[in-house]
């Protein structure tokens, strides 16, 4: 049964750049490892991929998210039309339609 306790640096950074907390724990991690140089190179390149990896993901995201909100506010507009056409308070509708707020629309 193994313990690991990781303390946070106090402002004090090395020469290599550092993303925040996460780089220091893994940074213990390693050191408390005892892993070759070569090892601990090894994992974190193979860390920094999937990191990559992950933002990538994570922009893929936002950015279908972004597309998702733009088509959900056009539909909710035809949506209003129509209504508005065919003559229909919404209030007999029995619900409120979502309207988005707050989104900035990219035509």
């Amino acid at each position: 049964f193994l313990v690991f306790f990781f303390q946070a640096e106090d402002g004090i950074r090395d020469a290599q750049e550092s993303r925040g907390l996460g780089d220091v724990y893994k940074r213990q991690a390693l050191a408390a490892a005892n892993l070759s140089s070569n090892d601990i190179t090894l994992i974190n390149s193979k860390l920094d991929e999937v990191e990559l990896m992950k933002d990538d993901l994570i922009a893929e995201l936002q950015q279908e998210l972004k597309q998702i909100r733009k088509a959900h506010s056009h539909m909710v507009k035809a949506y209003e039309g129509k209504l508005s056409e065919f003559v229909i308070p919404v209030e007999e509708l029995g619900f409120d339609p979502l309207v988005p707020t707050g989104e900035e629309e990219d035509d």
